[in-house]
């Protein structure tokens, strides 16, 4: 059995031992969440006199004549929508907490659920990890996006057929892009649970063991692939997110302590992972 089925087989085992019903409802609190969140942009929109769709702001059919106040709701309504994703994103991180310390044998309750909402420290913590791997996640996906918006742009200046074709191939390039970027830092929130105190180290951390470990890590997320693609699905998210989760918690723990010993010792190399 290789290493990667190994790590499968030992998510199965530890959710199983663990409960998968406290992930469910942990995994239902997240997407519930995200719903509240789309409900109360448009329940505020329509009491701002503009209805606007999603969170995109982009179509507007509201009653408002004058074109600053409608900017100036979109803006207060934006900002109140981000201040509310980054207070309820520590919901995931509890959730990830969950599958790290699932991934160590240990049983879980409800009590998991809200754990950093519950300590003051943990949820301030949760709260810097969150801005640290943000911000360079959002700055990538800006610069890759700049090329489709340029042939968006150009499209007002010249006509050309390809134009529009090459925009969303361009747009589509910069989407997998800043997710193959993004994966630099997954394993940051579970470095911060084994104790480190600041979150830039533990992002640091994160980028040099994905540094060591791309390859490897990049055949476990193949092998999680249906799974993620019946995340899609919703329903089944409350099945499938844990057990990803779990995956990828059980596959930290194996090279966490690889890499302390490659940080003490250049020339160690692991005899098995």
């Amino acid at each position: 059995m290789n290493t990667t089925s190994q790590i499968l087989k030992e998510a199965r085992y530890h959710l199983n031992q663990s409960g998968r019903t406290v992930y469910a409802v942990s995994v239902l609190l997240v997407i519930s969440a995200d719903v509240f969140v789309f409900l109360l942009s448009d329940i505020l929109s329509i009491f701002a006199g503009c209805a606007i769709y999603g969170i995109s702001f982009m179509d507007y059919t509201g009653t408002i004549s004058t074109t600053d106040v409608y900017i100036v709701a979109v803006c207060i309504i934006s900002v109140l929508m981000v201040l509310l994703i980054i207070f309820l994103m520590p919901l995931y991180t509890s959730m990830r907490r969950m599958a790290f310390i699932g991934a160590r044998g240990r049983n879980i309750d409800s009590h998991y659920i809200f754990a950093c909402f519950t300590s003051q420290e943990r949820y301030i913590r949760s709260l810097r990890l969150i801005f640290n791997v943000l911000r360079p996640i959002i700055l990538c996906f800006i610069i890759s996006m700049l090329p489709s918006a340029l042939c968006i742009v150009a499209q007002e200046y010249v006509y050309y057929d390809f134009l529009p074709i090459l925009s969303i191939v361009l747009c589509l390039c910069g989407l997998i892009f800043t997710v193959l970027f993004s994966l630099r830092y997954i394993f940051a929130d579970y470095i911060m649970f084994y104790g480190e105190k600041s979150a830039e180290r533990a992002v640091r951390c994160s980028v040099r063991l994905f540094k060591h470990n791309r390859f490897r890590l990049f055949l476990l997320l193949i092998r999680l692939l249906p799974f993620m693609l019946l995340t899609l699905l919703i329903i089944p998210s409350l099945w499938t997110i844990p057990y990803i989760e779990e995956s990828i918690a059980v596959f930290t723990q194996l090279i966490y302590g690889a890499d302390e010993m490659r940080e003490k010792s250049p020339d160690y190399q692991p005899t098995s992972l």
